[in-house]
């Protein structure tokens, strides 16, 4: 028992983040409620290393001078760069497969279903990539900024007002997947992303509320509820909008939901947070 659980939470850390934990026997004798569950902590895990350096730059330059509005822009790409790092781009190419499919003249389930498992990207997913990447950049930028003008050079005002805005969005990207894994139905008979979609059950998604409440410590309610709202309405959507385009929820649409949940809690968070 114990033994399968170790296993477990080293797969959810091995699949979602590329830091290097051994995962002997794969995912088929794991327990897939538990990997699901561990999903938002992965978004801690990954939000927190990417979230470090970018503190670190920020007090330096704050130390010297005002963050300028190009420092903040860098810093916001860098974030959102580290975070593509972090996950080896797992989600983002969920991300492009899904929108390739989407994108698809007049094409039935079955021929979505064989645009999304082709390891090109076309035109649609590149651009609708760097639009989203974009995006982050931008949302990013704009709480670093904002964060780096309250805490006026201090490094306990920036860690406690900076590290838990920059992390709530991938928390809340990861609860969002978990959320859409455990509505949704696979539309296939196997794969990888059957195995989540059927083991996230009710036990998965207490245990990720339990992963995410810690931003309620750092956030104010506002904000933290925007964003959530936000992350939430994403996940309903693909679980729409999966239904049409495959016939239910695959491995694929689960990144393309991390992904654009993330982005939306993140803008939410850089339109309300004071």
């Amino acid at each position: 028992m114990i033994g399968k659980t170790v296993r477990s939470i080293a797969l959810a850390v091995s699949m979602l983040t590329r830091i290097p934990v051994s995962t002997k026997g794969g995912g088929a004798d794991a327990n897939w409620t538990l990997v699901t569950g561990l999903f938002p902590f992965c978004g801690w895990l990954v939000g927190v290393v990417c979230a470090a350096p970018v503190v670190a730059v920020v007090l330096e330059i704050s130390g010297r001078d005002a963050l300028t509005s190009t420092e903040s822009i860098l810093l916001g790409a860098l974030f959102a760069a580290g975070l593509a790092w972090m996950t080896r781009a797992f989600h983002l190419d969920g991300f492009c497969d899904v929108v390739d499919a989407a994108t698809a003249p007049l094409a039935s389930k079955e021929r979505r279903m064989e645009i999304a498992g082709d390891s090109v990207t076309g035109a649609a997913a590149a651009c609708g990539v760097a639009l989203l990447l974009i995006v982050k950049t931008a949302a990013y930028a704009e709480i670093i900024g904002r964060s780096a003008r309250l805490s006026e050079g201090r490094w306990d005002k920036l860690s406690l007002s900076l590290i838990p805005v920059l992390v709530a969005a991938p928390v809340l990207g990861r609860m969002a997947m978990l959320a859409l894994a455990w509505i949704g139905d696979y539309p296939k008979d196997s794969g990888t992303g059957k195995l989540a979609v059927d083991g996230a059950k009710f036990p998965s998604i207490v245990l990720g509320l339990l992963a995410t409440a810690p931003l309620a410590m750092f956030l104010a309610p506002g904000p933290l509820t925007a964003a959530g709202f936000a992350a939430i309405c994403v996940a309903l959507y693909w679980r729409v909008k999966s239904a049409s385009l495959f016939g239910g929820v695959t491995g694929d649409v689960l990144g393309a939901c991390c992904e654009s949940a993330e982005c939306a809690a993140a803008v939410a968070l850089a339109l309300v947070v004071a």
